[in-house]
């Protein structure tokens, strides 16, 4: 899985809590801050981090959760628990897809975006297997020699780093030759 298949991942199964109206991707920030619109509860999802060993990758996964805040706050406890129990209910699907390499600690917080919201927010590390790939085919399908260069060049890289691997990639790459000609 890849990052951009991890981040559709969570934010379809986002978008299916009950209690989150809107799902944004990237800076928190700039999404909270730039939408003078935005439905709450609001969810914000950002994988600020890559971290890749040999066939394994770690993603960090930021989550945001927030809802506004009634004039006298009486509201805060409320909205932490919501964004408790939806912080939690996305990780743990998370963890369905990947190891979580590490415990996790959500914090609460009450600040001034667009509007002045209460929520919580979380960091986790997700591991799952490195694609095999995916990046050689999808961008080139219609640039036979470009494809055939990433392709080898995918190859030389994996003749150090995993064997097998390139095995297989020379597999494909014989086949594919064998097709374009």
């Amino acid at each position: 899985m890849n990052l951009q298949q991890l981040l559709h991942k969570i934010e379809s199964f986002a978008k299916k809590q009950k209690f989150v109206n809107s799902v944004t991707i990237g800076s928190v920030y700039e999404n909270w801050n730039g939408d003078p619109d935005k439905k709450y509860g609001a969810l914000n999802i950002d994988i600020p981090q890559l971290i890749v060993n040999s066939n394994m990758q770690q993603m960090q996964v930021y989550l945001y959760y927030a809802d506004r805040l009634t004039h006298d706050h009486s509201n805060e406890y409320e909205i932490r628990t919501t964004a408790e129990l939806v912080l939690n209910n996305i990780i743990n699907y998370c963890a369905e897809l990947g190891d979580i390499t590490e415990g996790w600690t959500i914090n609460f917080f009450t600040q001034q975006f667009a509007d002045e919201l209460a929520g919580g927010y979380v960091s986790f590390y997700v591991e799952i297997e490195k694609p095999f790939g995916d990046c050689l085919i999808d961008e080139y399908e219609d640039a036979d020699e470009d494809l055939i260069e990433r392709l080898k060049e995918a190859i030389r890289q994996y003749e150090e780093e995993n064997e097998e691997l390139a095995l297989l990639l020379k597999d494909v790459l014989f086949r594919l030759e064998g097709e374009l000609k």
